[in-house]
């Protein structure tokens, strides 16, 4: 069985969800393996990659990450899910997104249609 690639986008310290994403990931070692991270603030997910000892490839992009991976753990504000689950599902990507989707069900609409028209699995993560 060939093992699902995830990458993390958010590695930011006001919420700290990422950390329940690496765990759970880490957990899963016959199905899954954490592969990449991403955050928009230079350095900070390499710094936070040392900290939690993972040996994980570093993006400087989000684009960067979705090309190595097969799935996503959306782990930024909520002001932000919306355009990178969006841009994941148009890469074919799995997505599972922190809760809320946005801020707003309006803003949710097109990520929504979107996923409908999908065979991806798409989650949001309610934990």
């Amino acid at each position: 069985m060939k093992k699902i690639k995830v990458g993390i986008v958010g590695t930011g310290y006001t919420v700290g969800i990422a950390n329940n994403h690496v765990n759970g990931y880490l957990a899963c070692k016959t199905d899954c393996e954490l592969v990449a991270l991403y955050d928009i603030v230079p350095g900070r997910a390499a710094q936070w990659a040392k900290e939690k000892n993972l040996s994980v490839k570093i993006c400087d992009t989000f684009d960067a990450l979705l090309d190595e991976v097969d799935a996503v753990s959306v782990c930024t504000p909520n002001y932000a899910h919306v355009p990178l689950v969006i841009r994941a599902l148009e890469r074919g990507k799995h997505v599972l997104c922190e809760k809320p989707l946005s801020t707003s069900a309006a803003i949710c609409e097109d990520a929504v249609r979107l996923a409908n028209c999908t065979d991806r699995v798409k989650m949001i993560g309610f934990s």
